[in-house]
């Protein structure tokens, strides 16, 4: 029997858009955004075509998770208010769930530190190059797909990643900006 992982995983990120269509309802595609995106800058970064593949299988399922970790109740019984891009919970189920999935290449915690901010200041506090390669292109992907999703243009979203420029890793701000036109602009 023949097996597709590429059907696979995009089947799957497009099951995870449909389940979180409630919770995040701007968001169609997303998981398909933060892949292209991620395969963009990785594209520029002259990354090996074996380690991009892996990337936009990161990528596709980044927010696996995050069915998992809403299940939060209030004292009073009742579903609080979600934010995706602030509780950890759906970073550490989503490694979890992936962590039997066949990668080309196994790369630890890259879904665990994907809202790790490169100032240190995310929910995991590493810093810097400490974060994986993979999980900061994602972030940065991340961050590019959902402005885009509110309906923000290419200098908008620049302006964006400019303002909270403390996130990101400033070698890909650099890579985006020096190309934004395909990049930020992939409608």
């Amino acid at each position: 029997m023949l097996f597709n992982v590429n059907q696979l995983l995009i089947s799957l990120s497009r099951t995870l858009d449909f389940a979180e269509k409630d919770l995040l309802p701007n968001h169609i595609n997303h998981g398909m955004r933060v892949a292209y995106i991620s395969a963009r800058i990785a594209e520029k970064i002259n990354m090996p075509y074996k380690d991009r593949f892996d990337l936009i299988s990161y990528a596709l399922l980044h927010d696996n998770g995050v069915m998992a970790s809403m299940r939060k109740l209030d004292i009073h019984g009742r579903q609080t208010t979600y934010n995706v891009e602030s509780d950890p919970v759906h970073c550490l189920e989503g490694e979890k769930n992936l962590a039997h999935f066949p990668f080309l290449s196994r790369q630890k915690n890259i879904v665990l530190y994907h809202h790790e901010k490169y100032d240190g200041s995310g929910p995991f506090g590493i810093t810097g190059m400490n974060i994986p390669l993979y999980s900061r292109i994602i972030s940065l992907a991340d961050y590019i797909a959902i402005r885009y999703s509110e309906g923000k243009g290419p200098d908008a979203i620049k302006n964006s990643i400019m303002k909270d420029a403390c996130r990101f890793d400033p070698d890909l701000c650099e890579v985006v900006f020096g190309c934004s036109a395909g990049i930020l602009s992939f409608g």
